[in-house]
């Protein structure tokens, strides 16, 4: 059985973009309004950037913010798998 692909129309940086996926078209509108917010937070911080200029330093950002919570998450499993913590209940 394939999954329903969702289609959306959203504008990134006054760009249109169609985006689909197996996700609601909710989701893919939130995903839009999100990295566009993040890329004008950049823009505003270094107006003179290109607009790849800003979409390779925001993708930096986002990288760095997935990673360090990727490594939270790492260390809360472990904290979870830790006999000593177990036994404190």
């Amino acid at each position: 059985m394939s999954e329903t692909t969702n289609r959306v129309e959203v504008t990134i940086l006054e760009e249109r973009y169609v985006l689909k996926g197996e996700e609601s078209e909710d989701y893919l509108e939130m995903l839009a309004f999100q990295i566009n917010k993040k890329l004008q937070q950049v823009q505003n911080m270094n107006p003179r950037l290109s607009v790849v200029q800003t979409a390779i330093l925001t993708a930096v950002n986002i990288l760095d913010e997935y990673t360090k919570l990727q490594q939270e998450y790492q260390g809360l499993l472990e904290l979870l798998d830790d006999p000593g913590v177990k036994s404190k209940k």
